[in-house]
C-alpha cells in the first residue's frame, strides 16, 4: 500500500514537472515570437521603395565607446561605494532605524528616472542646493551636473543602493561559525574582510556588476536629461534618434543588435570569472558578529551608513519639497493628470498580476 502510494506521488510529480516545463517552453516561444516578429517587421521595412545599407560609421563607434565608458565607470563606482556600506550594515546588525535604512536603499529602484533626474538637478544643478551654498559662502559655482559627471552621479544614485542590498543579503548568509572562529583567532578588520567577507562578495560581484552594467548601458532618460549634448550620446539614444528623427529602422535594428552583442559578451565573460561556490556544512547556529563593537569602528560604520543615507535622501527630499510647493490641488483636478494616473495604475496593476501571479491549486 505504501509502495503504491509512493508510486502515485512520483507519477503525479512527473506529470506536474512535465506540465511546468511545457508551460515554460510555451511562454518562452511566445516571447521569442513577439520579439522576432517585431524585429522582422522593422528589418524588412523599405523606405522609398529601396532598402538601405547600414554602415557602422564614426558616429556609431563614438557612441559605442561612450556607452562602454560610462557604463564601466558607473558600474565600478557603484560597486566600490557599495562594499563599505554593505559591510557597515552587516556589522551593525542592530541599531534603531536599520530596517528603514535598508528600505531606503530599495526606494531608488522604484523611482521614475525623470523624477530622480529632477531631484539630482535640485541638489547638484546650477541653481541647486550645493551651488547655492557655495555662492552664499562667496565661492564660485564649479559643480556641474551635465555631461559624463552627471550621468555617473545619476547611475550611482540608482545602482549603489541596489548593489548594497544584494551584497548585504550575501553577507548576512555567512554562517555563524565563521565569526566565532574569527573572534577566537583575534582576527582584525582587514583579516575578516580578506578571509571571510571578500570570498562572499567576490562570488556576488560578477552577477551584480553585469546587472548594473546592463542597466547603465541601456539607460536612456538619464543620459538624455543629464548628458548635456550630442557628445554624451549612447547607443540607446542613437536608437531613439534613428527611429524618432531619421526614421531609419535598419539602422536602429543594427544598433540594437550591437547593444545585445556587447551585453551578451559581457555576461559570458563575467560568468566565466565567477568563482565556484565554497559553501560547506554548518551547524546552523545563529549569526553573531563580534567585530564592529569598538567605539572607533562603530562610529566609522555609522558615518558610512549616514553618508549613504544622506546621498540617497537628498534628491528625494528635493522632489518632495518641490512637490509641496507646487499647486497640488490644481494638478489633482487636471483631467490630463487624472487620465495619466488611471492609465499608470492600470498598467502597473496588470503588469504586476502577469509577472507574479500564479495558479492556485
Amino acid at each position: 500500500m505504501a509502495r503504491r502510494h509512493e508510486h502515485e506521488l512520483s507519477r503525479d510529480g512527473g506529470i506536474e514537472r512535465r506540465l511546468t516545463l511545457a508551460a515554460g517552453a510555451l511562454c518562452l516561444v511566445g516571447i521569442l515570437l513577439f520579439v522576432a516578429l517585431a524585429a522582422l517587421a522593422l528589418v524588412t521595412f523599405e523606405q522609398a521603395g529601396a532598402a538601405r545599407t547600414v554602415s557602422f560609421d564614426a558616429y556609431i563607434w563614438r557612441v559605442t565607446r561612450f556607452t562602454l565608458l560610462q557604463a564601466t565607470l558607473s558600474t565600478g563606482l557603484s560597486v566600490l561605494l557599495a562594499i563599505p556600506v554593505a559591510r557597515a550594515l552587516a556589522r551593525q546588525s542592530r541599531f534603531p532605524g536599520r530596517v528603514w535604512v535598508i528600505r531606503l536603499m530599495a526606494l531608488p529602484l522604484g523611482l521614475p528616472a525623470l523624477v530622480a533626474a529632477l531631484g539630482l538637478i535640485g541638489i547638484w544643478g546650477r541653481q541647486g542646493v550645493l551651488n547655492g551654498g557655495l555662492a552664499w559662502l562667496g565661492l564660485e559655482q564649479p559643480v556641474s551636473i551635465y555631461g559624463l559627471s552627471g550621468i555617473l552621479l545619476a547611475h550611482v544614485f540608482f545602482n549603489m543602493p541596489l548593489a548594497v542590498r544584494l551584497m548585504l543579503t550575501g553577507l548576512e548568509r555567512i554562517p555563524g561559525e565563521y565569526w566565532l572562529v574569527g573572534a577566537n583567532l583575534g582576527m582584525r578588520s582587514w583579516s575578516i574582510f580578506r578571509f571571510v567577507e571578500w570570498p562572499v562578495i567576490r562570488g556576488l560581484l560578477p552577477g551584480i556588476a553585469s546587472l548594473i552594467f546592463m542597466l547603465c548601458a541601456t539607460s536612456f532618460t538619464l543620459v538624455l536629461t543629464l548628458g548635456g549634448g550630442p557628445a554624451a550620446s549612447t547607443i540607446e539614444v542613437a536608437i531613439y534618434q534613428a527611429l524618432r528623427f531619421d526614421f531609419d529602422p535598419p539602422r536602429a535594428i543594427a544598433l540594437s543588435l550591437l547593444q545585445i552583442a556587447i551585453t551578451g559578451l559581457l555576461l559570458l565573460t563575467l560568468r566565466r570569472l565567477a568563482p565556484p561556490s565554497a559553501d560547506g556544512p554548518t551547524s546552523g547556529r545563529n549569526v553573531r558578529r563580534f567585530d564592529g563593537r569598538v567605539g572607533v569602528r562603530r562610529m566609522g560604520d555609522f558615518t558610512v551608513i549616514g553618508l549613504a543615507a544622506i546621498f540617497t535622501l537628498l534628491p528625494l527630499g528635493s522632489v518632495v519639497v518641490s512637490g509641496l510647493l507646487a499647486d497640488l490641488s490644481g494638478l489633482a483636478l487636471d483631467p490630463m493628470v487624472q487620465r495619466g494616473l488611471v492609465t499608470s495604475l492600470a498598467i502597473a496593476l496588470c503588469s504586476a498580476v502577469f509577472c507574479v501571479g500564479e495558479r492556485r491549486r
